[in-house]
């Protein structure tokens, strides 16, 4: 009510000529009509900016509160599956394996810490070998094993995990890696028997005395890999033109070796067990 007035009466009086009095009554009228308009839209335009900001820090506050409620949510997920991967049912540690693999998928500050923690589990519960791995009879992994290597697979698929996966001596026969990048990782002496290692790309992995019989390596990339030997890969399933062999490789001493062991388990007679010939029908 008074600011319009007071404002027109003091911009009159900075002006020496006329003086307020000067002013007639319409004149007055819509200069301080004129003032209380541009004090209305100030207000409003004040009012306004104090509007945004106190919504701007509300909705600051509830995203605050929102992440802070995920991340307890993913905390009691982290803690609830952890605590099912040392369960005595298997079925209770495949639901752990599949569990953290989500969360890892959703969750890239827990990525690493998953990988780590399910690499862990394959390194526990995967048969430890003693001795060379090469000649051994392979194994099958359990159920869980193999559901966690796999789940590594898929996680490591787009992007390598900033530790070394610590791999070695582990029996790992007929397991499926395709597609991992395994960077840095360990797996020295492991038995990948008849594992399935379609596009892995093994980085700067350590492979020395790995067995790799009857691997399927179709894509593969090997160049990186440290400690190996040709002759480890003479007696794989198969390899293509995608595959990517460490420089100092030869590709068709390889293949050369390849294909003289098929050609050589084509020539063996069949062997039956004796158990089979017991069991047979008369």
């Amino acid at each position: 009510m008074y600011l319009p007035d007071w404002l027109v009466t003091e911009s009159v009086s900075a002006n020496p000529a006329p003086s307020p009095t000067d002013l007639t009554t319409g004149e007055r009228v819509s200069a301080v009509t004129a003032a209380r308009t541009a004090v209305l839209f100030a207000a409003g335009g004040l009012l306004a900016v104090l509007t945004l900001y106190l919504t701007a820090a509300r909705d600051a506050a509830a995203a605050d509160k929102l992440d802070l409620d995920r991340d307890a949510n993913r905390t009691d997920r982290y803690a609830d599956a952890a605590k099912m991967l040392g369960d005595k049912s298997a079925s209770s540690r495949l639901a752990g394996i599949y569990a953290l693999e989500r969360l890892a998928k959703e969750s890239h500050a827990d990525w690493q810490t998953i990988i780590d923690v399910v690499s862990g589990f394959v390194r526990d519960r995967a048969p430890q070998i003693e001795g060379p791995a090469k000649g051994r009879p392979p194994m099958r992994p359990t159920a869980d094993v193999d559901a966690a290597i796999r789940a590594l697979a898929r996680l490591t698929n787009n992007r390598s995990s900033q530790h070394a996966i610590w791999l070695r001596d582990r029996m790992l026969a007929y397991s499926s890696l395709s597609g991992a990048r395994l960077g840095n990782a360990n797996l020295h002496n492991a038995d990948l028997t008849e594992a399935y290692l379609i596009k892995v790309d093994f980085g700067n992995s350590e492979i020395g005395a790995a067995v790799f019989t009857d691997a399927n390596l179709k894509g593969a990339d090997l160049r990186g890999v440290r400690h190996c030997k040709q002759e480890q890969f003479y007696d794989v399933n198969v390899f293509d033109s995608d595959t990517k062999w460490p420089p100092e490789f030869s590709v068709a001493d390889i293949d050369a070796a390849v294909a003289a062991r098929k050609r050589a388990l084509e020539t063996q007679p069949t062997q039956v067990s004796p158990s089979a010939i017991n069991h047979a029908p008369k």
